[in-house]
């Protein structure tokens, strides 16, 4: 049986910026949407916390050591044509340095800080609303 296949798979998804503003992005080898930039996160394991979870994703993926986890929300994540369903949640995350790596070359072709205002085009959907759910958070 696979998650987000066979049954609803629940994941995580970390904003995370560094000093100067910028978010980090990774960009996805597989499927769904291959290509395309998305947050570091990741499925939660059973008998894990999200907020654990997120930081045990973050740390495999980018080795950075992450704390002041803020939970701001949550996407059904569901792909149609994939036949994907996963409901992923959101963090705020703030890092002990910003010097990421690519911990998963296998999974990513590359990471990269953006400018929050200057994005790339081709960002996952989860990732799309996740940057708004972060941009409304932000304004309150």
């Amino acid at each position: 049986m696979q998650r987000g296949k066979d049954f609803i798979g629940i994941g995580t998804g970390g904003i995370i910026l560094n000093e100067q503003g910028e978010i980090l992005l990774l960009k996805r080898k597989k499927e769904p949407e291959s290509g395309c930039w998305s947050l570091p996160g990741g499925a939660i394991e059973y008998g894990e916390s999200a907020e654990k979870a997120i930081i045990r994703e973050i740390k495999e993926e980018t080795n950075l050591d992450c704390y002041n986890i803020l939970f701001i929300g949550y996407y059904d994540y569901i792909l149609k044509v994939q036949a994907t369903h996963w409901v992923s949640m959101f963090f705020l995350v703030q890092c002990k340095n910003y010097d990421a790596q690519n911990m998963e070359a296998d999974k990513h072709s590359e990471h990269k800080w953006f400018h929050i205002n200057r994005l790339p085009e081709n960002l996952t959907n989860n990732t799309q609303y996740a940057i708004n759910l972060y941009k409304n958070f932000k304004r309150q």
